[in-house]
Order: structure tokens, then sequence, then C-alpha cells
């Protein structure tokens, strides 16, 4: 048992060391990297995925002051009449 662990652990330091310690830091780094993600991809589609909620704050944001407008608007018609 402990010597197939510590092939496993040997495997596994041999891995880190081909990829290369700076862009592994933890198994989930490991395991992305094996799936063909690196981690200046997954930087990168963080990222992306920060623009597009942004955006997507900034266009709520925008059509809550056009309600805004048209609510107010609406009412001062009602007032007139």
């Amino acid at each position: 048992m402990e010597e197939t662990l510590k092939k496993k652990q040997d495997l596994l330091d041999q891995t880190i060391a081909l990829l290369g310690k700076d862009e592994v830091k933890t198994l989930s780094d490991l395991k992305t990297i094996l799936k063909g993600q690196t981690l200046k991809g997954l930087l990168a589609l963080q990222g992306q995925k920060q623009q597009d909620l942004e955006t997507q704050l900034i266009n709520l944001a925008k059509q809550k002051i056009a309600n805004k407008k048209e609510a107010s608007q609406l009412l001062t018609e009602l007032e007139e009449n």
C-alpha cells in the first residue's frame, strides 16, 4: 500500500515538474492543464466573464433610468389631466 502511494506521489511530482511548477500550484491547476486549458486561458476567460457582467450591469442601470424617466413622464401627464 505504501509503495503504491509512493509511486503515485513520484508520478505526480514528475508531472508537475514536467508541466512547470509555476503553472501548477494546486491539484485543480493540474486538472485544468491536463484538460487542455492553461492558467493564462482561464484568466482570459475570467476577464471576459467579468467584462460581460459589467456590461450587463451597465445595461440594467440604463434600463432602470429609462424606466424612471418614463414613469415620471406618465405621472406628470396624469397630474396635468
